[in-house]
């Protein structure tokens, strides 16, 4: 008789050690191997004073009207003198620490075994690369980018959710109540996941309540304070009446617009997400008696969660009987949530259920057998929407081969195998995907911005200049680099959507300085939000230097940081490579 005790369920454990090492490595692919800048603080130079816009520029009113309570954080850190390098180095290795912390702690719910709780962020890493091919409506950026917002509000919603699950009720309702103030949009339908949540649960009885609606309430009071503040700050900001954002808006978003426009039903990521949530509702109604109270109202927020993200899809292709509200918020992008736990649900639900059901790992198989195809049309026939091409086939190969031969492994008797077998099946397994992620992440590494690359002679000359700075067409991030106001972020035109109130400004600008209609702009930048670093320079090579001295003088603009495809007839203050800085004559 042999007894089993790996495969028995430890219901005591706890999952500290799991998430902290899963943590550290997280903060040390984000704060050390892959740090980057990052947007938040861009505004936090804004919100604390660093930098001085007048008030009718359209990036000023950005970056105090796109509210977040990051920017404030940031401010803090910027006015005890922490420079925008350090920050956003810190932020990386934050972003990277509370993801893997997160993703770690949501495996051991499902699964309670610490070592596939440490390989389960490995997992999402590897299957998403910077999730650009699974990301609907919005990519999902993990690692290396400065786009920081949707990946802070995933994490939120994330975290908010697993202190609810696991029993901190206050914490987590006290957090659900803040989420508007960490990002609007995540915020919202976060609210719209737990009420589903408390609805299936029947927490609206009047004891529920009790131990509920405080907490709640307790966290809206933390957003009014913060977002009060903002308001006092941006109270002296222009009013464009409603008829005009409203007629801006709609032509960009029938003109402009990326992120809004309707992502394919049947588009790879969405079918993920319909994997996972048909898996959800399998385990949960079918096999439910294998699960603890935990793990199955993790599954009932996960089935709220992908329902609410399916709808949100198909709400997206019906954009014109939409509010506006509902379209600003991107209701597509929803489904990511979904999507970013996809493999980290999988691999805890089959260390959960393998053993007693032979079917999880047909489940599981069925899934990876569905990425391996998807990525070889990716590869061979160059289908990625964004182009893209990455072989994470090899880690689900491996990963494959372990699903299958743990349990074969485990049947061997105690005393023929010894646990040490186990072990070193596990512990190889790491090691694996670690050996077959490094083509991986050395070409990714080739792709971000290294933070400790030598700063360009260009953005040094324009770091020490004084005044509004004009940029060509796809530069952001010139203000955080530069410490200078800049006219437009030209690579980021999408600011629009979010705050259209700045879209009259940005069109009178796009016409006046850059020869571009907003209402008709080009073909090569329709449906791009943004302008490609050749537009408007026929318009800028053709330009006086007289044209350009009432241009100067009507923005307050004192040099021109641009990509030198052309030549213009002004001083040139500094130039190296394809970056070029000139001086207006003022």
């Amino acid at each position: 008789m042999s007894s089993e005790p790996e495969s028995s369920i430890n219901e005591s454990a706890s999952p500290a050690f799991a998430i902290c090492v899963a943590a550290l490595i997280g903060s040390f692919i984000g704060g050390v191997w892959m740090p980057t800048w990052h947007v938040p603080v861009e505004s936090a130079q804004v919100v604390s004073g660093l930098i001085e816009y007048p008030n009718d520029n359209p990036f000023y009113y950005y970056h105090l009207k796109s509210w977040t309570v990051l920017h404030q954080i940031c401010a803090v850190f910027l006015k005890v003198g922490f420079s925008e390098k350090t920050l956003s180095v810190l932020i990386s290795a934050c972003l990277g620490a509370s993801l893997f912390g997160s993703l770690s702690w949501l495996c051991w719910i499902i699964c309670r075994r610490t070592i596939w709780a440490i390989i389960a962020p490995m997992a999402m890493f590897y299957l998403l690369g910077r999730g650009i091919e699974y990301g609907v409506a919005y990519p999902i950026f993990i690692f290396g980018s400065h786009h920081t917002y949707g990946t802070v509000g995933r994490i939120y919603v994330l975290l908010t959710f697993l202190f609810l699950v696991t029993g901190h009720r206050r914490i987590g309702w006290t957090m659900l109540g803040f989420a508007p103030a960490i990002h609007i949009t995540w915020g919202a339908f976060a609210w719209a996941m737990g009420l589903g949540t408390a609805l299936w649960e029947k927490w609206y009885t009047k004891e529920n309540l009790k131990g509920i609606v405080p907490w709640f309430l307790l966290g809206i009071v933390c957003v009014l304070i913060p977002y009060q503040l903002i308001l006092m700050q941006a109270s002296e900001l222009p009013v464009v009446p409603a008829e005009v954002q409203s007629e801006h808006l709609q032509a960009f978003l029938t003109h402009w617009d990326f992120h809004r426009q309707p992502t394919p039903l049947m588009d790879v990521g969405i079918a993920l997400a319909l994997m996972l949530f048909s898996a959800n509702c399998w385990v949960l109604f079918k096999y439910s008696y294998c699960l603890d109270d935990q793990s199955k109202l993790l599954l009932k927020v996960f089935i709220v969660a992908g329902f609410g993200g399916l709808i949100g899809c198909f709400a997206a292709h019906y954009p014109h009987f939409l509010p506006n509200v509902i379209n600003m918020g991107m209701p597509g992008r929803f489904i990511n949530l979904t999507i970013m736990v996809y493999s980290v649900v999988l691999l805890g639900l089959w260390v959960r259920l393998s053993e007693e059901i032979p079917a999880a790992k047909w489940m599981v198989l069925l899934n990876m057998v569905y990425i391996i195809w998807n990525q070889f049309f990716l590869s061979i026939l160059s289908s990625n929407r964004f182009g893209w091409k990455l072989d994470h086939w090899k880690f689900w190969l491996v990963l494959g081969s372990l699903i299958f031969l743990i349990p074969l492994v485990k049947k061997i008797p105690v005393h023929v195998r010894g646990k040490w077998i186990i072990r070193s099946v596990q512990i190889a397994s790491v090691i694996m995907i670690v050996m077959f992620g490094d083509g991986f992440m050395t070409d990714w590494k080739k792709e971000i911005f290294i933070l400790n690359k030598p700063t360009n002679p260009v953005y040094e000359a324009a770091r020490a200049g004084e005044g509004m700075l004009i940029t060509s067409g796809s530069m952001q991030l010139v203000q955080l680099e530069t410490g200078r106001p800049v006219m437009i972020n030209t690579g980021g035109l999408d600011q629009i959507s979010p705050m259209p109130a700045t879209a009259p400004a940005i069109a009178e600008i796009l016409d006046t300085v850059y020869g571009v209609d907003f209402f008709d702009p080009p073909d090569d930048i329709r449906g791009t939000a943004t302008l490609l670093n050749h537009t408007g320079l026929d318009t800028w090579e053709a330009r006086s230097r007289e044209e350009w001295r009432e241009i100067a003088k009507k923005y307050g603009a004192t040099q021109i940081l641009m990509v030198s495809l052309v030549e213009l007839d002004l001083e040139i203050e500094e130039e190296k490579g394809t970056l070029i800085l000139y001086n207006l004559p003022q």
